[in-house]
């Protein structure tokens, strides 16, 4: 019997299980956006001292928090892991999945928060697996069912429509697009 490759129930913060609804998911997504300045810019400096102007105490703010962050930006960069870390609830998880730059060797994060709050910053890259026993093992799952991988495409493109593929990942119409070779 193959292997079902969907999410089915989610927790919620106060450790309830309830039906996955994807629309439910993005409207919050959505409210949340908007209720602190919506997608006019690209990074929210002073976001901190808005959420804490607008709730003052820290039991209050720590509703907002999540038990894991993930933070996969094409290229890490320090404010990257200040902000995951800040987002991060107390004893929660922040999980860095982009690459940073070279040149980049160290990141600034709120040493006392990080350490009172328990919290954990791991850095993971494709998942955390091991090549050389996982890529055969994951092959394996796929050439018998039990790993959908083509359902999980959203759409194939030409190389020469890679721009295409940009546009539709940018505005939202794509999820996981692939560059097919094969297509002609």
């Amino acid at each position: 019997m193959p292997v079902q490759n969907r999410i089915v129930k989610v927790q919620k913060r106060n450790r309830a299980l309830v039906r996955f609804d994807e629309a439910r998911i993005w409207k919050a997504i959505l409210r949340a956006a908007e209720s602190i300045g919506g997608f006019r810019q690209d990074f929210l400096p002073g976001i901190n001292d808005k959420i804490f102007d607008a709730y003052g105490a820290e039991d209050k703010i720590a509703e907002f928090l999540a038990d894991a962050v993930v933070v996969s930006p094409s290229l890490m960069s320090r404010e990257d892991v200040r902000d995951g870390v800040a987002l991060t609830r107390k004893g929660g998880t922040c999980v860095l999945t982009g690459m940073a730059a070279q040149t980049t060797r160290s990141a600034k994060i709120a040493l006392q928060d990080f350490i009172l709050w328990n919290k954990n910053l791991v850095g993971t890259v494709f998942g955390s697996c091991n090549p050389r026993v996982d890529i055969a093992r994951l092959a394996r799952l796929y050439q018998t069912g039990q790993l959908q991988l083509d359902e999980m495409i959203t759409k194939r493109y030409r190389l020469d429509d890679i721009n295409d593929a940009y546009d539709d990942l940018l505005s939202g119409k794509l999820i996981r697009g692939v560059i097919d070779y094969g297509l002609k």
